[in-house]
């Protein structure tokens, strides 16, 4: 995916970003950072306003799960995705 893409979805869905660390006998090992991208079912109504509008769909002509369908087609990410994935933002990484 488009590094620029993935930038704007971290401003629209504002996932929760952290570091994966290891534990037991790599205790202190860090894997890089992970981002768990919400679920597109649990958007605020204004998050799904701001994706409509960035990929110029007019969310009024769609039901709620015709648009969640839309946003999937579109590549917006959900669930984990980790910083040696390639799907990664530049601008979440751990390791730069």
């Amino acid at each position: 995916m488009d590094n620029d893409f993935l930038e704007e979805m971290l401003e629209i869905l504002e996932p929760y970003v952290s570091t994966e660390e290891g534990s037991g006998s790599n205790e202190g090992a860090v894997y890089g950072n992970y981002i768990e991208w919400p679920d597109l079912e649990n958007l605020e109504d204004d998050q799904l306003n701001q994706l409509a509008a960035y990929f110029d769909i007019d969310s009024d002509k769609y039901s709620e799960d015709e648009l969640l369908e839309l946003l999937r087609e579109k590549g917006v990410p959900e669930g984990t995705s980790y910083e040696h994935d390639a799907d990664f933002p530049d601008g979440a990484k751990y390791y730069s």
